[in-house]
């Protein structure tokens, strides 16, 4: 091999190495923001509360409904504009 084929392999070398670097950067970062990091909740975290939160309401909604039909203040006319 002669010096300039070794010097172009190692510029390559170079080349590769800072685009690891700022993959690793990139990475980094996502995961920061994925998962959190020092207490702060990450994208994950908040996703799943929010989730919590949906549910609860759902079946809140669900269970005023029932109660509402149970009692007859919901009729059979108006539960039919409710559900379509």
């Amino acid at each position: 091999m002669t010096s300039s084929e070794i010097e172009t392999i190692l510029k390559r070398l170079d080349n590769i190495d800072d685009k690891l670097d700022k993959y690793h950067e990139a990475t980094t970062i996502l995961n920061t923001v994925v998962l959190g990091k020092n207490g702060d909740p990450g994208l994950v975290r908040i996703v799943d509360e929010n989730c919590k939160e949906t549910m609860i309401l759902k079946t809140r909604f669900w269970l005023l409904v029932g109660l509402l039909v149970g009692s007859g203040v919901l009729g059979g006319f108006g539960i039919a504009q409710l559900l379509s």
